[in-house]
């Protein structure tokens, strides 16, 4: 069942504050750092308990008192500081932290601030709507805005809908899958996590990777069948409009999309995924809503 999307203004806001950022201008002030300006600073390690990260030294970092990724702890200790100021800020940056080379990470820097910018974030007008590229006026920029957010929840949506189909089945159709492909597809799995580099532990590799290795196998044996059972095809037409969208999207003419696509050699592995496309709508049209019995 599809979902009622809505686009709330907070979401709409969050997306034209970032382009003002992404737009606006950093200029050298001569006064103590606010909570909204930038900090350029050496930054030095002087404590790495984990040996986390090997350089020692960061010159002319820039670090963004305004930007609600940043790190609490320089959050609070930078406001008020002026160029020629040394701090000792101690650092604990989350797991998911933005610049992987210091997430997890816990450290001690030196700071020695040696600029401090403020940041000019430009008006929201029509001049700015322009430069955004999203439309001609402020409000026709922000009901773009709209648009696109309610186009990435849609899409969003579609891709859960499409999973729960293949699931759902893959679980009413347990095909056996020999044990040879299984191996076969998790050496694979492994190599990559090897190519990747990095430690990780190849027995739960292996196992996390099992099910997820089985369902896809599985699920490429029922499609298969039912494009068989069912004579679904792709038809001219379906390749056509793929082309056109694609020479949409790449600001081509779909003739020189029809040449790209026969250089590539990859109209194959198209037409099969444009088959999986096609066996996953049929498959949304015939499965039966099951209506939810109320508790009395």
């Amino acid at each position: 069942s599809t979902i009622e999307l809505t686009v709330d203004d907070k979401e709409v806001d969050e997306v034209v504050e970032h382009s003002r950022r992404r737009l606006s201008e950093l200029r050298l002030v001569d006064r103590p750092a606010l909570t909204s300006d930038v900090v350029i600073a050496d930054l030095r390690k002087i404590a790495d308990p984990n040996m986390a990260v090997p350089q020692e030294h960061f010159p002319n970092s820039e670090i963004d008192l305004g930007f609600r990724l940043t790190v609490e702890q320089f959050k609070e200790a930078l406001p008020g500081v002026k160029p020629g100021d040394v701090r000792t800020v101690e650092v604990v940056y989350p797991e998911e932290y933005t610049d992987s080379r210091f997430a997890g990470a816990h450290l001690t820097w030196q700071v020695t601030v040696k600029e401090i910018k403020e940041r000019i974030l430009p008006e929201l007008n029509d001049a700015f709507a322009v430069r955004t590229g999203l439309g001609q006026t402020a409000l026709e920029f922000k009901l773009k805005v709209r648009e696109n957010i309610h186009h990435q929840k849609e899409e969003a949506q579609q891709r859960f809908q499409r999973r729960q189909v293949m699931h759902r089945v893959c679980e009413k159709n347990k095909i056996p899958i020999p044990e040879g492909m299984v191996t076969e597809y998790l050496d694979a799995v492994v190599e990559d996590f090897k190519k990747q580099g990095g430690e990780f532990d190849e027995t739960s590799v292996r196992e996390t990777y099992r099910e997820i290795g089985i369902e896809s196998m599985r699920w490429d044996l029922i499609w298969r069948r039912l494009v068989q059972q069912q004579k679904i095809e792709v038809l001219p037409a379906d390749t056509d409009n793929w082309i056109r969208g694609y020479a949409e999207s790449h600001g081509v003419t779909p003739d020189e999309a029809g040449v790209a696509l026969a250089r590539s050699g990859r109209a194959e592995q198209l037409r099969d995924s444009m088959l999986e496309e096609k066996v996953i709508d049929y498959l949304l049209n015939v499965a039966t809503k099951v209506p939810v019995k109320k508790d009395k």
